[in-house]
């Protein structure tokens, strides 16, 4: 069984942010101090859950905004989103 996510492709948050063409890399932390560094295009690939399976992100689970790598184990994922560093 797959779960739904539902909230917003980071592809979408670095579009409209206008990342550049020559930017590398992308640090997502958590207010907890926890963090994933990501290459622009496997960022690219992530998403940023506000919900799952047709309820609000549990704060369990990382709400208000969970960093959500499809490619990874859930222990790579970031919960309680703080900052997103494009560099």
């Amino acid at each position: 069984m797959e779960t739904t996510w539902h909230g917003l492709p980071m592809a979408t948050l670095l579009d409209a942010a206008g990342t550049r063409a020559t930017a590398s890399s992308v640090q997502v932390r958590s207010l907890t101090g926890w963090g994933a560094a990501l290459s622009v295009e496997e960022a690219r690939a992530t998403f940023l859950a506000t919900g799952v399976a047709g309820i609000d992100l549990p704060i369990g689970n990382g709400a208000p905004c969970c960093l959500v790598v499809p490619d990874r184990r859930g222990l790579d994922w970031v919960k309680w989103v703080a900052e997103i560093v494009v560099a």
